[in-house]
């Protein structure tokens, strides 16, 4: 298998509805208003398009072999167990979570059984963190905040052992864009040559990542995706 065979076609959205549970749509036609959130590559063969936005959850199934999720959970008790009870259905899954439902330093509702959970730095009021099931999966703590997550992923493909960085970032829409510790990492992986995959809320629109409007938070992301190897995926 390819990367491009893991990790490939997205075939569902979700949103989290106003009672705060997650709430299935169909792929046709499955947009949200305020679409801050985007699913970003570099290195890696991602096909497939779904437009759904801050709200929404972006899933693949790649040849049913990884799932990988980004969802803002909007510190929802009852979408945190929804996630719970989707991702203990899987095999084999990521899971990027923005603004998990938290009290103090604690995240709150999350971890089924057999899974793991990634946190940037243990500190009150972390806005991103990672569920992984079924991967071979370290955190990298140098590339962490308490809004941006970040692992190391390790998958075999063809035989041989292949690494993927991987990171969920929430981006503080009274801060620059993007964060130094974002450009950091981004930067790294550039120079290094490693595969990274990276899913967020980075609240600003553009139309490059399906907004119905551009921003000028959403122009210097832009601008700043140009200068990277990254690309757009949802």
């Amino acid at each position: 298998k390819s990367l491009k065979d893991l990790i490939a076609r997205p075939f569902m959205a979700w949103v989290v509805s106003p009672s705060g549970s997650l709430v299935r749509r169909p792929r046709k036609g499955a947009r949200v208003l305020n679409d801050d959130g985007v699913v970003m590559a570099s290195s890696l063969q991602v096909q497939g398009e779904v437009p759904c936005g801050r709200s929404g959850v972006r899933q693949w199934r790649p040849g049913s072999r990884i799932a990988v999720r980004q969802l803002n959970l909007q510190h929802s008790r009852a979408a945190s167990c929804q996630v719970n009870k989707s991702f203990s259905t899987l095999s084999r899954g990521i899971f990027l979570i923005q603004e998990p439902w938290i009290r103090g330093d604690k995240i709150l509702g999350l971890g089924a059984k057999n899974t793991q959970i990634f946190r940037g730095a243990l500190c009150d009021g972390t806005r991103s963190c990672i569920l992984t099931r079924g991967v071979n999966a370290i955190n990298l703590p140098q590339f962490g905040t308490k809004d941006l997550t970040t692992i190391q992923v390790e998958l075999n493909i063809k035989g041989t052992v292949t690494t993927i960085i991987v990171a969920s970032v929430y981006c503080d829409i009274g801060n620059n864009i993007p964060s130094p510790e974002l450009d950091l990492l981004v930067r790294h992986c550039d120079n290094k040559k490693l595969h990274l995959l990276i899913g967020g809320d980075i609240n600003s629109h553009h139309l490059a990542w399906g907004s119905t409007d551009c921003n000028p938070r959403g122009r210097d992301f832009a601008e700043f995706l140009a200068t990277t190897s990254l690309e757009i995926i949802n």
